[in-house]
């Protein structure tokens, strides 16, 4: 598994087209005060990776 960087620019589409789930580094307020459209907490990136496509792309921030 290759940790790549990607640009905001190139995300959006793979993320609009399901092929890649964003995940904030944090959860609860943090998140909260933080969060960017299309994107998930990390505590509910944890409680669901295990379910997620194992060929999907995660964007972290």
């Amino acid at each position: 598994m290759a940790i790549q960087r990607i640009t905001p620019t190139d995300a959006k589409p793979l993320i609009d087209a399901g092929e890649a789930k964003l995940v904030s580094a944090y959860s609860g307020e943090k998140y909260q005060n933080n969060a960017l459209e299309g994107s998930i907490p990390l505590d509910q990136f944890e409680s669901e990776v295990e379910q997620m496509n194992k060929e999907a792309k995660i964007i972290f921030y």
